[in-house]
């Protein structure tokens, strides 16, 4: 009994440390007016994986490197088509053929009402090197 209690651990490390994940498990969206926003989402391993929506109506997938005979890709570029500005979310949910493991992205579509820049200096010259800068989108409601 002691033996088969090891060898679960032992292969419940296995499985979690090979399991796959997305770049980010939630996205935040802007919504503009007159051009769409798009991001990237990846899996970090290179499996061939079947993207799904829980609103079409909000975002499109569009397939990057993707697998015709498997009808599967790696990594998607999602680009918003909704013409609402309100906030909404959408469920990406990723499923690798082969061992059916399901993944879960929140993507969360909103117009964005104000920018705040956090930088360490106040100027930034054309030949200098380079200056790391922060920006935090905000909605109406301050979040």
């Amino acid at each position: 009994m002691a033996y088969l209690a090891k060898f679960s651990l032992v292969f419940l490390i296995i499985v979690t440390v090979n399991s796959s994940k997305l770049n980010l498990p939630r996205v935040l969206l802007p919504l503009f007016k007159f051009s769409p926003t798009n991001f990237t989402l990846k899996v970090t391993d290179n499996g061939c994986y079947k993207w799904t929506l829980s609103r079409l109506d909000i975002i499109q997938v569009i397939p990057i490197n993707f697998n015709k005979q498997y009808d599967c890709s790696s990594e998607v570029l999602l680009t918003t088509i909704t013409k609402e500005f309100t906030k909404n979310t959408v469920i990406v949910f990723v499923e690798e053929i082969s061992t059916k493991e399901i993944l879960r992205c929140d993507i969360i579509v909103d117009v964005i009402t104000s920018l705040n820049i956090i930088t360490k200096t106040k100027q930034l010259f054309m030949e200098e090197s380079p200056e790391i800068f922060e920006v935090r989108a905000y909605d109406d409601q301050g979040d």
